[in-house]
C-alpha cells in the first residue's frame, strides 16, 4: 500500500486503514494515563517500568530449537566466516 499511495498521498481514505485503524500497539513501558491517575497509581517513573520489564524479559527461557533447524543454522554459519 505504501508503494501505491506514494509520497504526498494519505491513508485515511483507504479501505485497509478503515479495517485496521483500531489495531494500534502500545508499548507497556510508556505510561499513557492522565497525570492525576498516574500519581494515584504510585507515579512509577519510566526507568522503573523499563527495569521491571527488562528483568521480566530476561527471565524468559526459550524452547530449544529443533535439530533440523540447528543443523541448517550450522550449515549457513559456514558461509559467514
Amino acid at each position: 500500500m505504501i508503494d501505491r499511495i506514494g509520497p504526498g498521498g494519505h491513508y485515511l481514505g483507504e479501505e485497509h486503514t478503515l479495517r485496521h485503524f483500531r489495531e494500534v500497539w502500545y508499548s507497556r513501558v510508556f505510561e499513557r494515563t492522565i497525570y492525576q491517575r498516574w500519581l494515584e497509581q504510585g507515579a512509577r517513573r519510566f526507568e522503573e517500568r523499563l527495569r521491571e520489564r527488562t528483568e521480566k524479559v530476561m527471565q524468559h527461557t526459550p524452547a530449544p530449537l529443533p535439530d533440523d533447524v540447528l543443523s541448517e543454522l550450522e550449515r549457513m554459519a559456514q558461509h559467514w566466516y
